[in-house]
This record gives C-alpha cells, structure tokens and sequence, in this order.
C-alpha cells in the first residue's frame, strides 16, 4: 500500500478529522473527502424555493419534483395507475407487480405478496378505521389520516396563505413572512 493510501485508511478508523470545511464547520478524515462535500456549498444547484444545494443537477431535478408533485414516470401495467418522482422508485414498484403472489384478501380483494403482508393489511378491517377522503387510504389511527392530509393540503401559512407540503419549508417560509 502507497504511503497515502496507508494514511488515507488509517484516518479512517481514527477520530481524527483535521480537514475542516470553512463554509460549514464539518470535518473530514481525508482531504478527498473534504473536496467532494464543498461542492454543495455551490449556488450552482441549488434549489430556488428551499435552498437545498445539490453536487449534480440531476439531484436537484428529482428534489424540485418534490415541490411541484410532478411525477413523470409512470407504471406500465394497465391495470395499475401509479406514477414517480423518479426512474429508480418506478424500477421498484414495477417488480412487485413481477413478483406479485396471488395471495388475496377475502374482504376487498386487494393482492399482497406475503402472507404477512396479508395479516396486516386484515388489521384495518378488523378495526375502526380512519380513510382518507381525497386518495381513499385507510389508517387504524386519527393520528396518523391526520399526518397523512398534510400530504394533500400542507402547511397553509396565515400571514399570506401559501402553502407548503413540508413543515421545515414553511418555517422557513413563515419565518420571512413575519419579517416582512
């Protein structure tokens, strides 16, 4: 092993961190490593409604997706009308329709996988449950339709009513809306 490269692991298993970012104060064990975090710091690609930096610009392309709902990818199986954010999560839900058992529910006849799977999709017929009116979704807790509708409706600021999906971008928002 070259004499750096020796180091460059040993830093590694160490707590020692001596390459220090001016911008943000992280630390690093190897002064690659150091390299690669700064280029976040770049305006760049950055997001123009939450200020999230990104190192690439297909990272920000996907992220703004998540402002805008919009879902260019959609599943290919006729029968199945979901659509993503991005190519990897449709990848995803393209083999649960591949590998899809028949094991099926006796009461509304929705498909699982598993059999545990089943079990607990049972759960919400055996009990009271609380669904969504918007997308139909089912929750065994107030609590948690409650946590679910932010998804539809967001955060609605009171100073100038725009809305904002997550909580962290409205308070940023509310938080330039009251000093104003």
């Amino acid at each position: 092993m070259r004499r750096i490269s020796l180091n460059s692991h040993i830093a590694i298993h160490t707590k020692n961190k001596p390459y220090i970012c001016s911008n943000c104060g992280k630390s690093f064990a190897i002064k690659s490593e150091l390299t690669i975090h700064k280029k976040i710091h770049s305006d760049q690609y950055q997001c123009n409604i939450c200020f999230k930096t990104f190192v690439v610009p297909s990272k920000l392309q996907r992220h703004l997706r998540t402002h805008t709902n919009e879902r260019p990818y959609q599943c290919p199986y006729e029968v199945c009308k979901k659509m993503f954010t991005d190519q990897s999560n449709l990848s995803e839900h393209i083999n649960t329709h591949k590998s899809m058992r028949d094991i099926k529910c006796r009461q509304c006849d929705k498909h699982f996988k598993t059999k545990n799977q089943l079990r607990s999709h049972m759960l919400t017929h055996n009990f009271n449950t609380y669904t969504c009116d918007i997308c139909k979704k089912s929750y065994r807790y107030k609590t948690n339709l409650i946590l679910h509708m932010k998804k539809h409706t967001g955060y609605k600021c009171s100073f100038c009513d725009k809305n904002c999906e997550t909580f962290s971008v409205f308070m940023r928002h509310r938080q330039g809306c009251i000093g104003k």
